[in-house]
C-alpha cells in the first residue's frame, strides 16, 4: 500500500496531514512494499483502503487541535504522535531503541487522556489502562462478546509491559547492564515468545537467556517493532474512539466488530510479525 499526495493550490503538504496519515496507514505509510523480511513471516501483506473509514478518521483528526481542550493537553497529543512517527522512521534498524519512541507516545497520550496536568504518571504506573478499559467497559460486560473483550484488553496491557520494559532497558533508565533487569526482562521476553507461539511453556531451554540476550532481542527486532508500533496505533485509535476504523495489512492484527451486536477477533497467526 503506498500512497501519493498532490497540493490542489501547488504548495507542500501540511507535515500535520502526513504525521496523521503514518498513524492511520502504519508501517504502509513508510515502506510500500507488501513483501519484507520480519523473520518469522517474509510477507506483511497488503492493506486494503476502505475510503469510509478513512473519511471518519479524517474528519475526527481535522478538528485538532480541539477547542474543548486546554492547549497543554493538545501539545501532549501532538508530541505523543510525533513520538509514533519517530518511531515509524527509525523503524528495525535502531531496534530496540525504536521501542523507546512508541513508549514515549503511549505514555504522553496516556496522560492527555487521564487529563491532569498535576499528574504525569510515567508508562510504567500503567496509566494507559483506564483509556483500555474505558473503550471497552460496555463489551466486557456484554454476556455474548465479554470473553473477547477481556482477551483483548489483556493481550493490549501484556504487549505494552513488553515496551515498557524495553524502554526502560535500552532507552529509559539504561539498565541493561543490571543483572536484576536482565534476569527480569529475560522473563518478560520468554513470556512474550510463548504468547506468538515461537517457543513452548514447557521448554527447557528458553529463547530469552541471559547469555545471549542482545543476540535473541536482535533476531526477534522486526516482530518487536510491528507488534509495538501497532500496539501504539490501536491505543490513538482508542483515545478518538475509532476502534472499528483501524486499518491494518493482511497479516497484522484484525478488529472486528466492537459493536455489541457484532463480535470481537483478534488474530496474530503464529505471529504475523
Amino acid at each position: 500500500m503506498g500512497y501519493c499526495l498532490k497540493s490542489t493550490d501547488g504548495r507542500p503538504v501540511e507535515r500535520y496531514l502526513l504525521q496523521w496519515l503514518t498513524l492511520y496507514f502504519g508501517e504502509s505509510a513508510d515502506d510500500d512494499y507488501a513483501v519484507r523480511n520480519n523473520t518469522y513471516y517474509i510477507e506483511r501483506g497488503y492493506q486494503t483502503f476502505n475510503i469510509i473509514q478513512f473519511n471518519k478518521f479524517i474528519k475526527k483528526v481535522s478538528k485538532f487541535p480541539f477547542s474543548s481542550y486546554p492547549k497543554w493537553r493538545n501539545e501532549l497529543i501532538r508530541k505523543s504522535l510525533v513520538a509514533y512517527c519517530m518511531g515509524v522512521k527509525f523503524s528495525i534498524p535502531t531496534m530496540p531503541i525504536t521501542v523507546g519512541q512508541f513508549a514515549l507516545s503511549i505514555e504522553g497520550l496516556s496522560n492527555a487522556y487521564l487529563n491532569n496536568r498535576n499528574k504525569y504518571s510515567t508508562i510504567g504506573s500503567k496509566p494507559y489502562k483506564k483509556l483500555i478499559n474505558n473503550r471497552l467497559m460496555k463489551l466486557k460486560k456484554s454476556k455474548s462478546f465479554g470473553g473477547y473483550a477481556k482477551r483483548l484488553s489483556t493481550y493490549l496491557e501484556q504487549e505494552i509491559d513488553v515496551i515498557t520494559e524495553l524502554r526502560n532497558v535500552y532507552c529509559g533508565h539504561s539498565l541493561i547492564h543490571s543483572k536484576k533487569e536482565r534476569d527480569k526482562i529475560s522473563s518478560v521476553m520468554n513470556k512474550w515468545s510463548v504468547k506468538h507461539g515461537w517457543d513452548r511453556e514447557s521448554s527447557k531451554r528458553k529463547a530469552y537467556r541471559v547469555s545471549i540476550l542482545e543476540q535473541t532481542l536482535a533476531m526477534h527486532s522486526s516482530s518487536i517493532y510491528k507488534l509495538s508500533m501497532n500496539t501504539n496505533r490501536i491505543l490513538f485509535f482508542f483515545y478518538f474512539n475509532l476502534i472499528r476504523e483501524l486499518p491494518f495489512t493482511k497479516y497484522d492484527f484484525t478488529l472486528i466488530g466492537l459493536g455489541l451486536k457484532e463480535g470481537l477477533v483478534v488474530e496474530h497467526p503464529d505471529r504475523i510479525a
